[in-house]
């Protein structure tokens, strides 16, 4: 009696697959660290990879990789916090062959670390000296979204200087209503010519107070001229001392986040028959696109008071610090605004 048996030959073909493997869901990921975006595939041709967010697409990560199964990943820096983000990986010829993140993952914001000394009108030290050791205050500034500013401004004013003295009772120069949370970048430029205090006293747009933007050539004593601007804060009617370094060709900016109002312009003088001249007033507003870079933001406003316990009103020093990855071969800019100037220092 022999062994009976049959032989089953089973022939096809394995359909083309694409499966994200992380994150896929349930990861907390720090935003400017690197990450490893890992998926298995069947296919040859290059993948894409984009991010989601709430179920919606925030940003393409790669258009077109390898489909080797793992790519590092930058988290961008102003990479906004949340807890429902998705990996999707694509075929680059197929958008229909994909896989998305099982469930959702979290991005942890960028976090600053800000400390404080307190200080007087003559200890003044160099940056270098100060000792942050014991530092009388200390607070986090959480992550701030980066941003850029449209390339065209949306609103170009001009402000005469004979014509828009609002003290003498002419109009003032408004621009469209701002709006509410939104950036803005001021940038004014030209020059005028004043009739008093000396005669032919020239200004040009440089903004250098909190008060208004002017820049005086043979001048001195108590001045209230300039163009002014409520955008600048309060008494922004004033301009004392003496300030030199006129330069005709000066553009300046001045950034404000919109309040839902508009913004006014205007010249602050009394003897103004023999003003001559304008600034020119571009308004660039924030891009609705969030740029996909490593860009690190820090913001902080502390107005005319304490920014923190046990810290001084006024002649306080203030060090921030973060962290980041650099790349290599990348080149990065720094761009700081302050009325006391700053300080930057990379540590490796």
């Amino acid at each position: 009696m022999g062994d009976d048996y049959a032989a089953v030959t089973v022939s096809g073909t394995i359909a083309p697959f694409v499966t994200v493997t992380s994150p896929n869901g349930g990861e907390s990921l720090q935003a400017g660290s690197r990450y490893n975006i890992t998926w298995s595939d069947n296919i040859s041709e290059n993948v894409k990879i984009d991010l989601f967010k709430g179920g919606v697409f925030n940003q393409t990560i790669f258009s077109s990789t390898l489909s080797d199964g793992s790519e590092s990943w930058t988290i961008p820096t102003n990479l906004a916090a949340g807890s429902d983000y998705q990996i999707k990986v694509s075929s680059v010829n197929n958008a229909n062959l994909a896989d998305l993140s099982n469930s959702n993952f979290s991005v942890k914001g960028l976090v600053w670390n800000v400390s404080f000394l307190n200080r007087n009108s003559t200890n003044v030290a160099s940056v270098n000296d100060y000792d942050f050791s014991n530092p009388v205050a200390t607070m986090s500034l959480g992550s701030q979204r980066g941003f850029t500013y449209q390339a065209t401004p949306f609103e170009t004013l001009t402000i005469d200087a004979s014509k828009n003295v609002a003290p003498v009772g002419q109009p003032k120069v408004y621009s469209s209503v701002l709006e509410l949370g939104k950036h803005y970048r001021l940038e004014v430029s030209g020059q005028v010519s004043y009739a008093t205090p000396n005669g032919n006293a020239l200004a040009d747009a440089k903004f250098f107070t909190d008060n208004n933007w002017g820049t005086y050539a043979d001048l001195s004593g108590t001045l209230d001229l300039g163009l002014n601007s409520t955008a600048l804060g309060q008494n922004n009617d004033d301009f004392w001392g003496y300030f030199g370094n006129y330069r005709p060709d000066h553009i300046y900016t001045y950034e404000i986040v919109g309040n839902g109002q508009a913004v006014d312009f205007y010249f602050n003088d009394v003897d103004f028959a023999n003003n001559a001249g304008t600034y020119t007033v571009k308004i660039y507003r924030e891009d609705t696109v969030i740029p996909n870079t490593n860009s690190l933001v820090l913001k902080g406003n502390f107005g005319l008071g304490s920014p923190a316990p046990n810290v001084q009103a006024d002649y306080f020093v203030m060090q921030a610090w973060t962290t980041t990855k650099l790349e290599s071969g990348k080149t990065y800019q720094v761009t700081t605004q302050s009325d006391d100037g700053a300080r930057f220092f990379v540590k490796m």
